[in-house]
């Protein structure tokens, strides 16, 4: 781990006396009561829900584990779709309950709202 140097401790230290005092008094107390046996279990949860496809699992992975700063603007996306891939042309007519919901399922899986195939008919 990087030792932090003077300016990075001044910068925190900056910082911190901008966090009101409960936040300061609840990391204390956590910092208190917190072993690296408690780390380790919520990491190995973390990853055992991640690997589910939880996106908020999957986001402290990479955030915590692999520097989230270093891979910021990179999106992750697991498609585990119960269903027909959103992705797929829908024949749905624009305005319907069906059409709209298939929108909402591409853009919750990371996709556009619409495909070019959309509304062709055989």
């Amino acid at each position: 781990m990087k030792k932090p140097t003077n300016d990075s401790m001044a910068e925190t230290t900056a910082c911190e006396s901008m966090v009101p005092s409960w936040i300061t008094n609840l990391r204390s107390a956590a910092m208190n009561v917190l072993t690296q046996n408690d780390v380790e279990a919520i990491v190995k949860a973390q990853i055992a829900q991640a690997k589910k496809g939880d996106k908020n699992a999957i986001k402290f992975v990479f955030d915590q584990l692999l520097g989230g700063a270093s891979i910021r603007g990179a999106t992750f996306i697991q498609n585990n779709y119960p269903g027909e891939d959103p992705a797929k042309p829908t024949k749905a007519v624009p305005g319907t309950e069906d059409k709209i919901r298939r929108m909402r399922k591409r853009l919750a899986a990371g996709q556009s709202a619409f495909n070019p195939a959309d509304n062709q008919r055989d």
